[in-house]
């Protein structure tokens, strides 16, 4: 198979992976809820117990996205009595999110959900195979995130080099 035949069929099979839709292992929630606001609380109570609860704007950044997209799903969260808003004891502008007793329920259901189905995929798979897997896709993502800084800091994206911008910016002076 030709170079450029592998990278368009794993274009497409990444492609498929990213848009494979786990909806059906969430109950009552959504996949973003789930991971974006319910686990990543639970992590954070996890990895600092002596913090202050999480902010939606933590949550937001460590995400890469905006604060608004995570107040959507903590306003769906709080209705359903899954997430609790707080105010900072350090800050009262601060609103700090803590789950609920329910949402911690309905995180751990999900959670178990989650590891049963790629426990059955791995075992579909075999451990070997998906040890392998494992271990290409580790270093797959550190050369892909690797090119991603490359093109960034190249300019190539923007058809001038980064002389070329430098230049520009000094010329405005």
């Amino acid at each position: 198979m030709k170079n450029n035949d592998i990278q368009g069929q794993y274009m497409q099979i990444f492609h498929r992976i990213a848009r494979l839709r786990l909806d059906p292992l969430f109950h009552d929630i959504s996949e973003g809820e789930f991971a974006a606001v319910l686990q990543k609380i639970y992590r954070h109570t996890e990895e600092y117990p002596d913090a202050e609860e999480i902010s939606v704007s933590e949550i937001a950044f460590s995400l890469g996205v905006t604060s608004p997209a995570i107040s959507r799903m903590v306003r769906v969260l709080e209705k359903k009595n899954y997430v609790q808003r707080l105010e900072s004891r350090r800050d009262r502008r601060h609103t700090l999110l803590r789950l609920t007793d329910e949402g911690e329920a309905v995180r751990k259901n999900t959670f178990s959900v989650l590891k049963e189905y790629f426990r059955r995929v791995s075992e579909h798979m075999g451990q070997k195979r998906m040890a392998e897997l494992s271990r290409l896709s580790e270093q797959l993502y550190a050369v892909m995130e690797e090119e991603l800084v490359r093109y960034k800091y190249s300019d190539r994206h923007s058809g001038r080099s980064r002389t070329e911008k430098h230049n520009r910016k000094q010329e405005r002076r």
